[in-house]
């Protein structure tokens, strides 16, 4: 199956996959790993670790007792992120901002980042506070009502000759950079499962997912737990070559191609290579 190394990938020293390669790529992969209980707080850098502590503290603080019913205290956690502390994304331009928007230190004090970011803070801060989130990209070939090409992309699209527009448009894409869901694993029933759309920072219903990412609503929790972690490595990757296309970095983008390569022998890329 497609994600079956999942659990392999998941046991991997997240550093040894990226040392000496895009820091900010390192510090969020190194947050996947803590998910799914791999490593502790002391293998992230200290600056993020303080910022991620000093958040989760608000947070605790503002969300009181635990004795809330699971619903209820999402729904108090996604208000207080995204409305009391202010957390959100902005558009951005990896040229001007660097690699900020994905370092988490960065973002812990700016309170300004990717939905990638955000959608691995709420997942770290949320395991602190007893609020299990499991995080996963959109790839774009998943998509219902919502459209194939987030609306921030459209005036991109306009100024592409027609052809090169319908191929960003095709199924064929890889993962959105800008759309990353939480899935609530609180042992809901699976009609009654809950989502977080890390982007707009609301939260969705079963019925909201099969409407907007119907391929993405239609996985259980057990499937969600078995893809999470390899393809939110992918949409990290897809992140990094994002990131060093727009800033012109060449020998760093086939570096990231090639790790896509290793990570899945599914990628799409693939096809350019044999």
């Amino acid at each position: 199956m497609r994600y079956r190394r999942e659990k392999q990938l998941a046991a991997f020293d997240s550093e040894s996959v990226i040392r000496g390669n895009l820091i900010g790529m390192e510090v969020i992969s190194r947050q996947i790993t803590e998910i799914v209980g791999n490593i502790s707080d002391s293998s992230i850098s200290n600056d993020t670790s303080q910022g991620i502590n000093d958040v989760a503290h608000d947070l605790e603080r503002l969300l009181g007792p635990r004795d809330d019913r699971p619903e209820v205290r999402l729904e108090s956690f996604i208000h207080s992120f995204y409305g009391k502390l202010g957390y959100k994304y902005e558009p951005f331009e990896w040229l001007y901002e660097g690699l900020n928007p994905i370092l988490l230190s960065h973002v812990m004090e700016t309170r300004k980042g990717t939905p990638a970011a955000l959608a691995l803070a709420l997942s770290t801060i949320g395991l602190k506070l007893g609020i299990h989130l499991l995080p996963m990209p959109l790839n774009i070939s998943e998509v219902g009502s919502a459209g194939v090409i987030d609306e921030s992309l459209e005036p991109l699209l306009e100024t592409l000759p027609p052809e090169v527009a319908s191929r960003l448009n095709s199924a064929g894409c890889g993962p959105n950079p800008l759309t990353w869901i939480l899935r609530f694993d609180a042992g809901l029933a699976e009609s009654d499962a809950l989502y977080v759309d890390c982007k707009e920072g609301i939260i969705l219903t079963k019925s909201d997912m099969m409407e907007r990412f119907p391929s993405m609503g239609q996985l259980t929790g057990a499937d969600w737990r078995e893809q999470s972690v390899l393809r939110s490595w992918n949409g990290l990757i897809e992140l990094a070559i994002q990131a060093h296309q727009r800033r012109g970095e060449s020998d760093l983008v086939a570096h990231w191609i090639y790790i896509r390569l290793a990570m899945d022998p599914f990628a799409t890329e693939w096809s350019m290579v044999l």
